[in-house]
């Protein structure tokens, strides 16, 4: 499946040092080129919600959970986190499957906005 931009995938982010992201999460994968893709990891934990401005609510995101998981835990919100956006390889990231079929996971058009807003307001100066 050739990645774009808007996907959500799963992602081995390994061992992070001290803050940084670490182990798996679900990212969105932001663009491609050649073999790095740049991604915002996803959250579904609102403890930090309002204590920090870098981490934006971008509501649900259809598929997300696998068919063994309850109706309720399929229903968290995700948050992206904008501070920890990254690039990584490609070799991190595992297409989403179900019933041995891939899954493809896509934040719509109003999430996606979301994103673009946050990361010029919170990574750019204009």
């Amino acid at each position: 499946m050739k990645l774009k931009r808007g996907d959500v995938v799963w992602v081995d982010f390994g061992y992070g040092i001290g803050a940084e992201f670490r182990y798996f999460h679900y990212a969105v994968v932001l663009a491609v080129e050649d073999n790095q893709v740049i991604v915002i990891p996803l959250t579904s934990s609102d403890t930090r919600v309002g204590k920090t401005q870098m981490m934006i609510d971008i509501g649900y995101i259809e598929k997300i959970a696998s068919e063994s998981e309850t109706k309720e835990k399929n229903n968290k919100k995700s948050y992206a986190l904008i501070k920890s956006i990254r690039s990584i390889s490609i070799t991190r990231i595992i297409i989403p499957k179900r019933n041995d079929r891939k899954l493809r996971l896509k934040l719509n058009k109003e999430q996606l906005d979301l994103l673009d807003e946050a990361i010029k307001k919170y990574l750019t100066k204009s």
